[in-house]
């Protein structure tokens, strides 16, 4: 399933370097999950999950 952004910028798949990824290929989400990080201009956004679907 394909995910995109609402808008353009740096990708982050963890909130921190040390942390885990928000998902990982092959995972389970759910409607409303935090998927990554953007961030434009200084600005960082967690992008959440239109629908449920997996990695595959």
């Amino acid at each position: 399933m394909e995910v995109r952004a609402p808008i353009v910028g740096t990708f982050y798949r963890a909130p921190a370097p040390a942390a885990p990824p928000y998902v990982e290929e092959g995972d389970r989400w759910e409607k409303g999950q935090v998927l990554r990080n953007n961030q434009a201009e200084k600005d960082k956004k967690e992008i959440d999950s239109e629908d449920s679907g997996n990695g595959k």
